[in-house]
């Protein structure tokens, strides 16, 4: 039930629909993520070279990776991880006995969109054709191998 709330309570008014743009997802996020207490790092570019970015929240010891958007076409995952950013960032305003739990026994790490190219087209496959998701063993494209990268 405090999911539920925390989802209308924090929905973020600018992605009102299933199909948004890399530079509308950071347009939406920006505000959000440049104060505490995220950190907020470029690891990668896309085919095209939209940038690969990577929210980090928390201190914990232990670290869990979300991300969202491996296929361009999916979306609903990256609306929830914006929300979320969203409930994170008022940490540093409002307190929240939750939130607080998280952020101290957990380094939460999101990767809000995988594939900006894909998204661009709203298409599964990225800017060449490949599906991202069948590229984890080839290695054959830059979002696949910045997926890998240790963030």
């Amino acid at each position: 039930m405090q999911g539920r709330a925390v989802a209308e309570r924090h929905k973020v008014s600018a992605l009102t629909t299933r199909r948004f743009t890399h530079t509308e997802l950071w347009a939406a996020l920006d505000p959000i993520v440049r104060a505490q207490p995220f950190r907020v790092i470029t690891f990668g570019q896309s085919i095209n070279g939209r940038a690969l970015r990577a929210v980090s929240f928390g201190t914990g010891p232990t670290t869990v990776l979300l991300w969202s958007q491996m296929h361009g076409d999916e979306s609903t995952a990256t609306m929830s991880l914006t929300d979320l950013l969203s409930w994170f960032g008022e940490s540093a305003t409002q307190r929240d006995a939750l939130r607080d739990l998280l952020a101290s026994r957990l380094t939460i790490v999101m990767v809000p969109m995988l594939n900006p190219d894909g998204a661009e087209l709203f298409q599964r496959e990225n800017a060449i054709g490949i599906d991202v998701n069948r590229d984890a063993r080839r290695l054959s494209t830059p979002e696949a191998l910045a997926a890998g990268v240790r963030l």
